[in-house]
């Protein structure tokens, strides 16, 4: 999933979504819907968490490494809290998996949960097309299956559906020329 907006200045700003959680609660009088995105911002070994009424979608498609999640708890004043989840498979294995890994007092726990997180943030921010790397490969075959980097001119094969492909010589990811799109906010 990507996600998109402008700045105050006008500018367009991109995201990767690499989570969403759904909360619904349920009280006696009011029922309340917020959808909230896991996205990375200025820190890249770290995620933030962000209202997804402040973005627009721009690419619907939801990644092939999220799992769902569904928990259901009861406030001790009655209240229903459930939240649906989409994330990585790690993120549920703690409830406090994002406070963990950005403000936890723990700084072992935190470089784990940095590493983990960034192990799924380099596969989604390959999956689809991403114009926050600006770089296109130059397709070498028929095929597309061969790519040259337009940098060091390293070539190699990427046999993956994946929109976005990396160097494997000067490590620079970019786009797959077949994948790339304008997008509009």
């Amino acid at each position: 999933m990507f996600i998109g907006r402008k700045t105050d200045k006008n500018l367009k700003e991109f995201f990767v979504v690499y989570g969403i959680e759904n909360y619904l609660y349920v009280d006696h009088s009011i029922d309340i819907d917020q959808v909230r995105l896991l996205i990375s911002d200025i820190a890249p070994t770290s995620a933030l968490s962000v209202d997804m009424n402040r973005y627009n979608i721009l690419d619907n498609r939801i990644s092939r490494h999220f799992v769902f999640n569904l928990q259901k708890h009861i406030d001790d004043d009655g209240c229903v809290k459930k939240i649906a989840e989409y994330c990585f498979q790690e993120y549920f294995t703690d409830d406090f998996f994002l406070w963990n890994m950005t403000d936890g007092e723990d700084e072992e726990l935190s470089k784990k949960y940095q590493k983990i997180f960034l192990k799924y943030k380099h596969l989604m921010d390959i999956e689809y097309y991403n114009p926050i790397f600006k770089d296109v490969t130059k397709v070498l075959d028929e095929e597309k299956t061969w790519y040259e980097c337009p940098l060091c001119f390293d070539a190699w094969e990427d046999k993956t559906i994946n929109e976005m492909t990396e160097c494997p010589k000067c490590k620079k990811i970019m786009a797959k020329p077949q994948f790339v799109k304008d997008y509009k906010i």
